[in-house]
């Protein structure tokens, strides 16, 4: 009797022991998923800020842009109407305009 009670007991213990390593193991596993989560949603928060930006960029290139050249002399500051493929010099300042725009694209706000 004494033998069987013994048994028992570590049975107990085992089966204890068994629940607390899968406690353990889904805690875990639950935590990795909580972290892969956490991981998508910045990807998908990445992937969201790029769509933006091209979808920013391909409405811009559909627009019409006129450049200046804004340069600096002795007599003050000119401005000289520029193309894309306009000669810079040393100091000089390129302003580019797009027609309808009325604020700076996004993240290019101070």
């Amino acid at each position: 009797m004494l033998q069987a009670e013994g048994r028992l007991a570590q049975a107990q213990e085992a089966r204890a022991r068994l629940a607390l390593e899968e406690a353990e193991s889904v805690a875990k596993a639950i935590a990795a998923v909580v972290q892969e989560i956490a991981d998508t949603q910045e990807v998908i928060a990445s992937a969201g800020a790029l769509r933006r930006v091209l979808q920013s960029a391909q409405a811009g290139s559909l627009q019409a842009r006129t450049y200046e050249i804004l340069r600096q002399s002795k007599d003050g500051t000119t401005t000289v109407a520029a193309t894309e493929m306009s000669a810079l010099m040393p100091g000089d300042v390129v302003k580019v305009s797009t027609a309808g725009a009325e604020a700076p694209p996004e993240g290019m706000d101070d």
